[in-house]
């Protein structure tokens, strides 16, 4: 029997999904969180982990498993927002578990192809995120 995600196929509206934050460029002076962390890269695969049922430890112990992955990869800390503030970007939530790694990996996808399109949308995302420091 292969592993599966504990997540449901549909991502629950109040779920929290942590978009790790591996860059002090992603943050201002205020604690808010600059656009730039929810930029999707080229694949249009924006990786989050669903975390409202995962302890802080936990939470903490992925971020620094994905920041030992990137060169020079230092957690700055957390942005958190809901699959709400997802869709209501039209995007979506949609559980893509690691195995091994973060079982509770979510991809945002629906992004547009164009670059200023994706900006809007990561700006509205930012400006919904709540950054929790590390």
């Amino acid at each position: 029997m292969s592993s599966q995600s504990q997540l449901p196929s549909l991502i629950p509206d109040q779920e929290i999904l942590s978009r790790f934050v591996l860059t002090k460029n992603w943050i201002r002076s205020d604690n808010s969180i600059r656009h730039h962390a929810f930029m999707p890269p080229a694949d249009l695969n924006l990786s989050v982990t669903a975390s409202t049922k995962l302890s802080e430890e936990n939470i903490w112990q992925i971020g620094l498993d994905v920041a030992q992955k990137r060169p020079n990869g230092e957690l700055k800390g957390r942005a958190d927002i809901t699959a709400l503030n997802v869709r209501s970007q039209e995007l979506e939530a949609v559980p893509d578990p690691i195995p091994d790694t973060n079982i509770h990996h979510v991809h945002i996808i629906g992004w547009s192809a164009e670059k200023p399109l994706q900006k809007i949308k990561a700006l509205e995302l930012a400006d919904a995120a709540h950054f929790v420091p590390s």
